[in-house]
């Protein structure tokens, strides 16, 4: 399979905790600075978790690992 490139739209995993949640992508390519204030590009997301109220807005990097304060893509079933 070719490998998927993020876009503003796409749905994707949020790994917040050991729990993973449905986010959309906002912008693929958010810059950020980092605290040598050099920029980064992380991923823009807003995560949709159940029970809240509001959605939670965050940028986060793409790991597919799945570690905590990442995001990846949806696993295949």
């Amino acid at each position: 399979m070719a490998e998927q490139t993020p876009s503003v739209g796409r749905i994707v995993h949020y790994v917040y905790g050991d729990k993973h949640y449905p986010a959309i992508i906002t912008d693929p390519a958010f810059v950020v600075h980092n605290v040598e204030d050099t920029p980064v590009v992380k991923t823009a997301l807003t995560v949709l978790i159940p029970m809240e109220p509001w959605p939670m807005v965050t940028v986060a990097d793409l790991d597919p690992a799945g570690a905590p304060g990442t995001w990846h893509w949806p696993e295949r079933v």
